[in-house]
């Protein structure tokens, strides 16, 4: 998930239909609990299970460790979170094909075994089931990477292209429900920021300005005053989402202005 979102030029292949045909839509209402860091995270880990489901890697299961059933990992994922009580798809037993070259022989799988384990993944994606494990995935990263900032403004980043790049002409024709989040200039309104955003990214940077590092959670200085910063501007295409939020001090948030800067990558220890 880092990787892809600190380099997303290397993956434009893969990242292409996150924002094909307008799927930036899903992205632009304001304040969304299922941030836009779950949205990515939920594309990213679907694509992971596609290419991990294709019949490349079989799981072992059953009660006979000598000769065990096999399952794609799809199942295990879904047993493991709980999602299911028990795997409720084997492998079915194709005979591998032989070649031999050189005098070496090679043993692969059946095309016919790639095959049964991709349709049944395809057909698992239109189930509730994939759906709900998406999502718990999507929780437990989210708890991880909503800490690095470094991330979050790449993210933002990738996604401000797509705002700036619609026409608003497009966006009144084609998704008129959308206009009320756009200025006439075709970026996002300024809106207030809701208590509970707030509150998430207070904690987050612990009442501390995140460029500066001055204290501003009013517990030692009661006159200090704390400011909620676009890490990515609107007027550069950034988001009304929490995960484009950082805690900034009066005086930083002056400085910085309407301009896209780099977000400080220190972090304070916790011991």
């Amino acid at each position: 998930m880092q990787t892809i979102a600190d380099n997303h030029i290397n993956y434009l292949r893969e990242l292409e239909a996150l924002t094909l045909e307008f799927g930036i839509s899903e992205f632009i209402p304001h304040w969304q609990k299922d941030t836009a860091l779950h949205k990515f995270i939920r594309y990213v880990a679907d694509i992971m299970l596609e290419d991990g489901n294709s019949g490349k890697y079989k799981i072992s299961f059953g009660d006979d460790p000598v000769h065990p059933k096999w399952t794609i990992p799809l199942e295990a994922a879904l047993v493991t979170y709980g999602i299911q009580d028990e795997v409720e798809w084997e492998i079915p037993k194709v005979p591998p094909i032989e070649t031999t070259r050189d005098g070496i022989t090679y043993v692969n799988d059946a095309p016919e075994l790639r095959d049964a384990c991709y349709e049944y993944f395809q057909w698992m994606r239109l189930t509730q089931a994939y759906g709900d494990l998406l999502h718990r995935i999507s929780d437990e990263v989210f708890f991880v990477m909503f800490t690095n900032r470094v991330v979050l403004q790449n993210l933002h980043k990738y996604l401000s292209f797509s705002v700036t790049e619609s026409s608003m002409d497009y966006v009144e024709a084609e998704h008129p429900e959308l206009v009320k989040f756009y200025t006439k200039s075709g970026r996002m309104r300024r809106t207030t920021i809701p208590m509970w955003a707030r509150r998430a990214i207070f904690f987050r940077d612990r009442g501390l300005c995140t460029e500066c590092k001055k204290d501003i959670s009013g517990l030692l200085n009661p006159f200090s005053k704390e400011n909620y910063d676009h890490i990515v501007p609107l007027a550069e295409g950034g988001l009304n989402d929490v995960t484009n939020l950082q805690l900034l001090c009066e005086g930083c948030n002056n400085e910085k202005s309407a301009r896209l800067e780099p977000t400080s990558n220190r972090y304070q220890r916790w011991f």
